[in-house]
């Protein structure tokens, strides 16, 4: 027999919830959100299941690795879930019924999803755009302190070995000093323990208790109707 399963996958921790041909409940728990978690979670269920979960991070391992234990497995749009079935109260095992219940009526907005070697190409990608982005940012800092100083050296005449002594010998102002290292810089002082360290309470200093509207109660006098000095 075909079992529906609706898998609401976390950081720490998954809930599954699985259904029959016939709507009913066959069975639903929680699991660990890691390899050994749905290895448990195959070998209670069985090979014969259609699951579905939402995309998130790392939905897509989770999908490869149910794939690769005989499941059919759809990754579900988290916004047209619920466009489709709108929630009032939503914990992670009324989600996981919920997805259950749309793998069983085919209803499910699935995601396409990218094979392995171009999932892979996509991320060299974004590391490549990542890396552009910060050579530029860095050539558009050097090129700011030399106009701040009024120096104008070619970042390619500064990439050369004798780039900093060319600063030192045009600069007046000691703009190559920001290139060097701070003597015992690498030293930092270590953090004392806790039992050492002074407790916050101790350096505050002691203060009297006072109102939430930051006036002392002794003090406060009630208004009267004919007190015009507040509207003064």
């Amino acid at each position: 027999m075909v079992k529906y399963v609706g898998v609401d996958w976390a950081y720490r921790a998954a809930q599954w919830c699985a259904l029959g041909a016939g709507g009913e409940i066959v069975g639903e728990g929680r699991i660990a959100a890691d390899r050994d978690g749905l290895t448990r979670l195959v070998f209670e269920l069985g090979d014969e299941v259609e699951a579905c979960l939402e995309m998130m991070s790392g939905a897509l391992w989770v999908r490869d690795q149910l794939a690769a234990c005989g499941w059919q497995v759809e990754v579900a749009d988290a916004r047209k879930v619920k466009t489709v079935a709108p929630l009032e109260a939503k914990t992670d095992k009324v989600d996981a019924c919920l997805l259950a219940e749309l793998c069983r009526r085919r209803l499910v907005p699935a995601l396409w999803l990218p094979p392995l070697d171009e999932r892979e190409l996509r991320e060299r990608l974004r590391r490549r755009i990542h890396l552009v982005r910060l050579r530029t940012s860095a050539k558009a800092r050097i090129a700011g302190l030399q106009t701040q100083w009024g120096v104008r050296v070619s970042l390619h005449r500064l990439r050369r070995p004798d780039g900093m002594a060319l600063l030192e010998r045009r600069d007046a102002c000691g703009l190559a000093s920001f290139g060097r290292r701070v003597p015992g810089s690498d030293r930092f002082p270590r953090r004392p323990p806790r039992t050492t360290r002074p407790r916050a309470e101790a350096l505050r200093a002691r203060r009297p208790a006072r109102s939430a509207a930051g006036h002392d109660p002794r003090h406060r006098r009630a208004a009267r109707p004919d007190d015009c000095s507040r509207d003064r």
